[in-house]
C-alpha cells in the first residue's frame, strides 16, 4: 500500500495550515470551521473562555481581557480565527459558524455556552496589530490606542485616517454625511470613499461640498485645518466614543476586538505595554462587558509584562482569562487532520507495528544525554496515529522552528507566520506519499520545508557544500540535520543521535546506517564544514565559523598558558588540599609544582612534584629524595593537553579578536567559541583526572601504585613521605586537639599533665629534646625566643605542630624547668594573654624561654616568716614564679579584694557627709597595685621585703575600713544621714528648740568625724531623742491650732444652713466643706511639723474660696445695668496673709530655682486677675 493510500482526506488538499487575521474569503473560512479540530486542551480553553464570555452577558464587568498563549505555531492563530467567526456567528455557504461545532466530540455544556453567546447581536473585528500599525518616520510603531481606533473607524465605515474619519464622524453627528457625500460626489465626479484619503489634493471639491450643506468657505477650510492639525484621541476618549456606539446598539450588543501577536507587537517597549493597559483598562470601566479585547502573544502574560524589570501587575489584572495552548495541542491537531487513517489503513499499520515492536524501540532511541524527548512510539495506537513520521519529530521540529525564530536565521516569510507544523509535515507526507508503506521520514526531510524562508547566508553555506569534491546526497543530509539541531537545548549531536534521526525505514539496521553517518561526518570534518566537539558531539559551521575555526587553528599555542592552566586544574580540583593531613591530626604544608611550573612561594620542607611529559623512571627515582613527592603520570594514558591546548588557542584568538570591528554574526559565533573554552577544559580536566587514576609515585627512590581516586592515592603516598621524612615526629604521642587547643594548653600550665605509670610524662622524648636544645642554648649564653623553638621543631626531622610546642613549653613551665619573659618581664599563667603569646605568630618572637633558676635558701627563710605573720600562709613553692605566685594571690585576696569592695560600697555615700578613710583607701589601692604591678618574680620578691615595716600599720588600716564599710557600721551612719535629710524641715521649724538643735549637732559631729569608727554606736540612742523631741513639738502645736480649724468649720456649717434653700450655692458651699475637711484631716494625721503650720491657712484660703465664689453668683444674678451705665465694683481688702495664701497651692511650696519662683508668682497673678474683674483690690500690710 502507498503512504498517500493511508489518510482519511488526501494528503494534496489545500488545509490551509497557516491562518491569517487578513484571510477572509468564504472557502477558506469554510475549510477552516470544518477541519478545525477541538482537542481535549482546546476544549477546556474554549470552556474556560466561554464561561467568563456568558457571564458577562448578564453581569456588567470590567476584566473582558482574554490572552492566548502559545509557542510558534501552536494554533493560537487559528484559536483566535475561530472565535471571531463564533462571536459574530457568521453564515458561510448557508450554514451558520456555530453549527460546524455539533458534529464536534464536545462537551454539551460547552456546546451550549457557545451557542448562548452567538445568541446576542456581535461584531468580532479581527485583525493583525503589526499589519494594521502604521510606522513612522523613525520607524516608531504606532500607539495601541491608534491601532484600535484605526480598525474601529473601519468597521464603521470611516477612514483609516484617524482626523479625516474625525469629520465623517462630526458631519454624521450632525445628520449632514450622507448630503455631504452626496454633493461630494457631484462636484468631483467621484465618489467620497474614492477620494478622501487624497482630501487635501481635492480641497476645492471639499469645500464645494461643504458650502452645499451650509458651510461658508472660510469655515470649511479652518475646520478642515483644525482637524488635520489638532487632532489628537485619548484612550479614555476612545473608551468612551466605543461604549457610546455599544449603547446605541442596544443592551445586549457586544463588541469584540481580536488582536493578533500583540506580544511580538510591544516587544520591550515600556510605552506600548502602557498604552495596552491603559486602552483595556478604560474600556472595561466605560464599556462594563459590552466590548472585549482577545489577544494572542507567543509569551505567557506573566514574561511579556517584565518589560525591562517593571512589573506591570495592573494589566494582568485585566486579561484575567488566559488560555495557554501547548505542544501536545499542535501534535494531536497534525494527527487527526492531517494524518487520520483509514480503518483499513489502521489495521494494516497495527499488524506491521506488533510485528516490529521491540526492533522499532531498540531502533529508535537516543543516547542518555538526550532531555525529555519522545523518541520511539508508546503503542500500536500511536504508531497508527503518527506514521510516517515518528513522535521525537513533532517536539525537535517545533524547537527547531523556534531556535530559526529566536536566533535570528529566518526571512520574512517565517516572522510573518506564513510557516506552521502543519504544513512542514504536509510537505513531507507529500515527499513520502508515492512510497510503500515501512518508510519512515527521517527528520533531513523536513530541511526542504524550511530552506524556502531561511537567510540566503544560511542556504548559502549548505548550496556550496554541494560543490565540494566526493560530498554525495547523504552527506548532505547529515549536514542538514546538524544544521537543523544546531543550538537545540537537551539534544546532543552525538553519532547515536544523528543515526536516530536519518533512520528511514522500520526495518533499517542501525548499526549500517550508523557507519554510514560516521563516514558522512569525518568526510564533513575534512571539508571544514562541521566540527567535531570535545564531548564528541558534532556541530554544523556557517560559512563565518568555518573562517573563524580555521583562523583560529593557525593561532600561534602559548605553550607556558597551558602548563599553567593544567597545574590550577590539577592543584584546585584533582588534588586541592594546600597540606596533608597526617593520621595523628597534624598538617604538613607542601609546595606544589607541575613540570616546571611552581604554584605559589616553594617554602616548605615537603613538595609534590607531578609529572605530565614523559621522563625515564630512573630520573623519577633520582629526583624522589629530600622530601619531594614525584607523581609520573601514564605515557599511554588520555591526553589530556590536547583540549587544553585548543581552549588556549580559542582565548588567544578571542583576545586578539575583541578589539578588532565585527559584524553581528561574527560576534555571535565569537560568542559560541567563547562558551567552548570552558567545554574543552571540561573535556581536559576529566582526561587529566583518569590520567591522575592511573599514576606511578615515587618516595625516597621507591616507586609505588595505589588504587581509587587521585586525591586518595596522593593521601597514601604522602603518609610514606611523612614517615620517611619527619624520623623525630612519633615524639608527639599526646597531641593537642585544635578544637579545645587553647583550653588544653591552659589546664596544663595550670593543673599539669598526669604522669603515666613508669613515672613518665606524655611527650617525653620531645620534652627531653626541647631540654636539650634550651641546655645548649643556655651553654652559648644564648636566649631562645618562642619562634625559634618553633622553627626549630616544627622542621625536619621532627615535624611537630605550633600548638604541640607550645604544649611542651607549657609542661616545662608547670613542672618549674623553664620561666617566660616578654618584652623582658616575667610573665606566667596568670596572664590574660599567657596563650596567645606563645601561638601567635607575632608574638612568639618576643617571647624568651629559658631554663628555670632555684630560688635561695636565705631568701625562702625570710619570705615563709612574712608570709606566716600577715597572710597565714606556709607552703610557699620551690621557684621564683611559685613564690611570687603564692604572694599575689595572698596580697589579692586579703588586701586588693576587701579594698575593691569597700571602694562598690563608697559610691552611694553622701555629698553633704560622705564616708570616712578616703585617704586611707586611696593610698593602700595605690601601694598594693605598685605590688602588684612588678611583672618579675624577683622584683616582686624584693619589694615585699622592703615594705615588711609598714604591713603593720596597712593591715590596722584594713581593719577599720573593712569593720566600717563591710560591717553594720555603715548602716547606723546611712540611717542617720537619713534621718537628717528627711527631717530637714521639721528641725528649721523648730529652730528654737535648743534641745533638739544640741541632738542635731551631736549626731552631725559624729557623721563628719574624720575616724568616727568608735563613736558609731552612739547614733541609734541620739536618733531616738531626735524623734521623741520633733513628736513632742508636733503635738503641741496641733492643741495651738485647732480652735481655728473649728471656728472655720463652724462658719462653713452657718453658710450652708444660710443657703439651703438655694441649690446652686449649696453646692458650692459643699464643694468647699469638702477641702476643708481634708486638710483638717490631714492635720490631725500629719506627723510633720511644717505639714500641720500650713494647714490653717489652707483651710482659711478655701473659706474664704467659698465667699468670693456666693458673692460672683450672686452679682451674676443681679439685672445688668442700662447701655449708659457705668457697672459698680465694690472693694475687696486683702492682706499680706491673703496674698500668701492665694498664692501658695500646697502646704508647702519649695523654691529653689528661678522657673519655680516664677511660677508662684503666675498662680498669684492668675488668682488677683480673676478678683479684680467685680472688685476694686485693696492691699494693706
Amino acid at each position: 500500500m502507498k503512504i498517500k493510500d493511508l489518510f482519511q482526506k488526501s494528503i494534496r488538499r489545500n488545509i490551509n495550515g497557516v491562518i491569517q487575521a487578513g484571510q477572509l474569503d468564504e472557502e477558506s473560512i469554510y475549510t477552516e470551521l470544518d477541519e478545525y479540530v477541538v482537542t481535549d486542551e482546546l476544549a477546556g480553553n474554549l470552556e474556560t473562555f466561554y464561561s467568563h464570555y456568558a457571564a458577562a452577558l448578564s453581569e456588567p464587568t470590567s476584566k473582558m481581557g482574554v490572552w492566548i498563549s502559545g509557542f510558534f505555531g501552536s494554533g493560537k492563530s487559528h484559536l483566535l480565527k475561530i472565535l471571531s467567526y463564533l462571536l459574530s456567528n457568521c453564515t458561510v455557504k448557508g450554514k451558520r459558524a456555530v453549527d460546524f461545532f455539533r458534529d464536534k466530540d464536545i462537551r454539551p455544556e460547552l456546546l451550549n455556552l457557545i451557542f448562548t453567546a452567538a445568541s446576542v447581536e456581535s461584531d468580532a473585528l479581527l485583525f493583525n496589530i503589526d499589519s494594521k500599525s502604521a510606522t513612522g518616520s523613525k520607524n516608531e510603531k504606532q500607539k495601541i490606542v491608534d491601532v484600535f481606533l484605526k480598525v474601529f473607524n473601519e468597521h464603521l465605515g470611516y477612514s483609516s485616517m484617524a482626523w479625516i474619519a474625525g469629520i465623517e464622524r462630526h458631519l454624521e453627528r450632525e445628520g449632514r454625511y450622507g448630503e455631504f457625500k452626496a454633493a461630494f460626489a457631484q462636484n468631483s465626479g467621484k465618489s467620497w470613499e474614492e477620494s478622501r484619503d487624497y482630501i487635501l489634493l481635492k480641497q476645492k471639491d471639499f469645500f464645494r461640498a461643504m458650502q452645499a450643506i451650509g458651510y461658508d468657505e472660510e469655515a470649511s477650510k479652518t475646520f478642515l485645518k483644525g482637524m488635520k492639525d489638532t487632532f489628537e484621541i485619548t484612550s479614555e476618549d476612545l473608551a468612551k466614543l466605543i461604549a457610546g456606539y455599544c449603547r446605541k446598539r442596544g443592551k445586549d450588543y457586544r463588541l469584540v476586538f481580536l488582536v493578533d501577536e500583540i506580544g511580538q507587537y510591544i516587544g520591550d517597549n515600556r510605552e506600548l505595554m502602557l498604552n495596552l493597559q491603559t486602552v483595556v483598562e478604560d474600556l472595561g470601566n466605560y464599556a462594563q462587558g459590552r466590548v472585549w479585547v482577545i489577544v494572542t502573544s507567543q509569551e505567557k502574560i506573566d514574561a511579556v509584562t517584565k518589560v525591562r524589570g517593571e512589573d506591570f501587575s495592573k494589566i494582568q489584572g485585566r486579561f484575567s482569562t488566559r488560555l495557554n495552548l501547548s505542544s501536545a495541542n499542535t501534535d494531536e491537531v497534525i494527527k487527526r487532520r492531517l494524518l487520520a487513517k483509514t480503518e483499513v489503513a489502521g489495521q494494516t499499520l497495527q499488524l506491521d507495528y506488533e510485528v516490529r515492536e521491540q526492533s522499532l524501540r531498540n531502533m529508535l532511541s537516543f543516547d542518555g544525554n538526550t532531555g525529555a524527548l519522545r523518541s520511539g512510539y508508546k503503542s500500536a495506537a500511536d504508531f497508527v496515529a503518527g506514521y510516517p513520521f515518528v513522535p521525537y519529530q513533532f517536539d525537535l521540529l517545533q524547537k527547531v522552528f523556534d531556535k530559526i525564530r529566536i536566533q535570528g536565521e529566518a526571512g520574512k516569510h517565517l516572522s510573518r507566520g506564513e510557516r506552521s507544523l502543519l504544513n512542514a509535515f504536509q510537505e513531507v507526507a507529500l515527499l513520502l506519499g508515492e512510497e510503500d508503506t515501512g518508510r519512515l521520514a527521517t527528520f533531513a526531510q523536513f530541511y526542504g520545508t524550511l530552506e524556502s524562508f531561511l537567510d540566503t547566508s544560511v542556504k548559502s553555506t549548505i548550496r556550496k557544500a554541494k560543490d565540494k569534491d566526493g560530498i554525495a546526497p547523504f552527506d548532505l543530509d547529515v549536514l542538514r540535520t546538524l544544521y537543523m539541531i544546531k543550538g537545540i537545548e537537551g539534544f546532543p549531536a552525538s553519532l547515536e543521535n544523528i543515526t536516530t534521526l536519518l533512520l528511514n525505514s522500520v526495518d533499517a539496521i542501525k548499526n549500517e546506517i550508523e557507519r554510514q553517518v560516521s563516514r558522512a561526518l569525518d568526510k564533513l570534518i575534512r571539508h571544514v564544514l562541521i566540527q567535531q566537539n570535545a564531548d564528541q558531539t558534532y556541530t554544523f559551521l556557517s560559512d563565518e565559523e568555518q573562517e573563524i575555526n580555521q583562523e583560529i587553528k593557525n593561532t600561534t599555542l602559548d605553550q607556558a598558558k597551558v602548563l599553567q592552566d593544567m597545574t590550577k586544574v590539577f592543584f584546585n580540583e584533582i588534588y586541592p588540599q594546600t597540606r596533608y593531613r597526617h593520621a595523628s591530626g597534624r598538617d604538613f604544608d607542601f609546595n606544589r609544582r607541575f613540570d616546571s611550573y611552581t604554584l605559589g612561594v616553594a617554602q616548605h620542607p615537603l613538595t609534590l612534584q607531578l609529572y605530565s611529559e614523559p621522563i625515564p623512571e630512573m630520573e623519577a627515582m633520582l629526583k624522589a629524595t629530600n622530601g619531594v613527592l614525584v607523581v609520573r603520570l601514564p605515557e599511554d594514558g588520555p591526553n589530556f593537553s590536547e583540549p587544553f591546548e585548543y581552549a588556549v588557542k580559542i582565548a588567544g584568538y578571542l583576545n586578539r579578536k575583541s578589539s578588532v570591528n565585527l559584524t553581528k554574526t561574527q560576534e555571535r559565533v565569537i560568542e559560541q567559541k567563547r562558551g567552548e573554552i570552558s567545554e574543552f577544559e571540561g573535556i581536559g580536566r576529566e582526561a587529566l583526572k583518569e590520567a591522575s587514576r592511573r599514576a606511578t609515585f615515587y618516595i625516597e627512590g621507591q616507586s609505588y601504585t595505589f588504587n581509587g581516586e587521585p586525591a586518595a592515592q596522593i593521601d597514601r603516598a604522602f603518609e610514606i613521605l611523612v614517615r620517611n621524612t619527619f624520623t623525630k615526629h612519633h615524639y608527639i604521642d599526646h597531641k593537642i586537639e585544635l578544637k579545645n587547643a587553647a583550653q588544653q594548653i591552659k589546664e596544663w600550665a595550670t593543673k599539669g599533665i598526669q604522669q603515666r605509670l613508669d613515672g613518665t610524662l606524655p611527650n617525653q622524648l620531645a620534652l627531653d629534646e626541647v631540654m636539650r636544645y634550651l641546655e645548649e642554648q643556655q651553654g652559648k649564653y644564648a636566649r631562645p625566643t618562642m619562634k625559634a623553638i618553633v622553627e626549630r621543631f616544627t622542621g625536619v626531622p621532627y615535624g611537630w605542630t605550633d600548638w604541640d610546642l607550645a604544649g611542651i613549653v607549657t609542661i616545662l613551665l608547670y613542672e618549674g624547668k623553664v620561666k617566660l619573659s616578654y618584652l623582658g618581664e616575667r610573665f606566667n599563667t596568670t596572664h590574660p594573654e599567657f596563650v596567645s603569646r606563645l601561638t601567635k605568630t607575632t608574638e612568639r618572637e618576643k617571647v624568651v624561654v629559658e631554663l628555670e633558676v632555684a630560688i635561695p635558701t636565705d631568701v625562702r627563710k625570710k619570705l615563709s616568716g612574712i608570709m606566716r605573720e600577715y597572710f597565714g600562709r606556709q607552703t610557699l613553692g620551690d621557684t621564683y614564679e611559685e613564690v611570687a605566685g603564692v604572694i599575689r594571690a595572698r596580697v589579692e585576696e586579703q588586701m586588693q579584694a576587701p579594698l575593691r569592695e569597700i571602694q562598690q560600697r563608697r559610691r552611694q555615700e553622701s555629698l553633704e557627709f560622705p564616708y570616712p578613710g578616703s585617704s586611707d583607701i586611696l593610698h593602700l589601692e595605690r601601694t598594693v597595685e605598685a605590688l602588684l604591678s612588678r611583672k618579675d618574680d624577683e622584683q616582686l620578691i624584693k619589694e615585699l621585703f622592703d615594705l615588711e615595716d609598714q604591713l603593720d600599720e596597712w593591715f590596722d588600716q584594713l581593719e577599720d575600713l573593712k569593720s566600717f564599710y563591710l560591717g553594720k557600721a555603715i548602716e547606723h551612719f546611712d540611717g542617720a544621714v537619713k534621718a537628717l535629710r528627711q527631717r530637714k524641715t521639721d528641725l528649721q521649724s523648730a529652730v528654737g528648740n535648743i534641745e533638739l538643735q544640741t541632738i542635731k549637732h551631736e549626731i552631725e559631729t559624729i557623721l563628719r568625724h574624720k575616724e568616727p569608727y568608735k563613736q558609731i554606736s552612739q547614733l541609734p540612742i541620739l536618733l531616738q531623742r531626735l524623734n521623741d523631741g520633733l513628736r513632742q513639738v508636733l503635738d503641741e502645736q496641733r492643741r495651738t491650732y485647732m480652735p481655728e480649724l473649728e471656728s472655720i468649720q463652724s462658719v462653713v456649717a452657718d453658710m450652708t444652713e444660710q443657703y439651703s434653700a438655694d441649690p446652686e450655692i449649696e453646692s458650692i458651699i459643699k464643694q468647699g466643706q469638702n477641702n476643708i475637711d481634708q486638710q483638717i484631716r490631714q492635720y490631725r494625721e500629719t506627723d510633720s511639723i511644717t505639714q500641720l503650720i500650713a494647714v490653717p491657712t489652707l483651710a482659711k484660703n478655701a473659706l474664704e474660696q467659698i465667699k468670693s465664689q456666693i458673692q460672683y453668683t450672686l452679682q451674676k444674678r443681679k439685672p445688668k445695668p442700662s447701655a449708659g451705665d457705668t457697672p459698680v465694683k465694690s472693694k475687696k481688702v486683702l492682706s499680706g496673709l491673703d496674698l500668701l495664701t492665694l498664692a501658695l497651692t500646697a502646704p508647702v511650696v519649695e523654691i529653689e530655682n528661678e522657673e519655680e519662683l516664677n511660677k508662684v508668682i503666675e498662680g498669684l497673678r492668675n488668682q488677683l486677675r480673676q478678683l479684680m474683674k467685680d472688685n476694686i483690690l485693696v492691699l494693706r500690710r
